[in-house]
């Protein structure tokens, strides 16, 4: 978020799922460095909860919940 942005139409904040994709195989197979691995699911799974709780602290900071549905005063996010 930039700092000092304006929220003030908005009471609630609706974060989307984080989409993360894997490249195709061929192409991970031409650009895999050897010494690293892909991602496992579980790995993938905690970063979209660190997504979600990072986002969701910060703007808890600035006076907004999170909702769980899309209506007037929700401002949704996907990433």
């Amino acid at each position: 978020m930039r700092p000092g942005a304006a929220f003030a139409g908005f009471r609630q904040v609706l974060l989307d799922p984080l989409a993360i994709t894997s490249p195709a195989q061929e192409e991970q197979a031409r650009s895999m460095d050897p010494q690293r691995y892909a991602p496992t699911p579980e790995y993938l799974q905690q970063l979209g909860r660190t997504y979600r709780e990072s986002f969701a602290a910060e703007f808890s900071r600035g006076g907004l919940s999170l909702a769980t549905e899309p209506g007037p005063g929700v401002l949704r996010l996907s990433g």
